[in-house]
């Protein structure tokens, strides 16, 4: 039951995210076709004992921030986080988790559309007390 729950709210993140980049950028969105991709690459990588799959919106949110238009932005975001995983980890060993957690929050709060927040709400109840 946990694990449904876990999924459902995954799926409704991931709907929310898509939904704000697709009305500031004009795009239809088929959330069936969206579902199926997830699967299908889910399944690959539980056929592979990898990592389950899913997006990730403050990431999402800073690409789109920075101008990135392609995958390109991934490949070199890649690299400099390894960089920094190699390079500057002491620097942010003290760092407090809040002031880290106030950065992802900076970068994600360009997505915030309260109208949307209605569909979260909606997704995140059990189903028992929906109407």
């Amino acid at each position: 039951m946990r694990k449904i729950r876990r999924q459902n709210i995954r799926v409704c993140k991931r709907r929310g995210a898509t939904g704000a980049s697709a009305s500031r950028y004009h795009y239809d969105l088929d959330a069936n076709q969206e579902l199926l991709a997830d699967g299908i690459v889910n399944l690959g990588a539980g056929l592979f004992q990898g990592f389950a799959v899913g997006g990730s919106l403050s990431r999402s949110t800073a690409n789109d921030a920075a101008g990135a238009r392609s995958q390109v932005s991934s490949l070199v975001a890649s690299a400099l986080v390894l960089l920094t995983a190699i390079a500057l980890t002491p620097l942010f060993h003290n760092l407090p988790q809040a002031t880290l957690g106030a950065i992802v929050i900076r970068a994600v709060i360009g997505l915030m559309n309260v109208g949307n927040c209605s569909v979260s709400i909606a997704c995140a109840k059990p189903p028992l007390y929906r109407r």
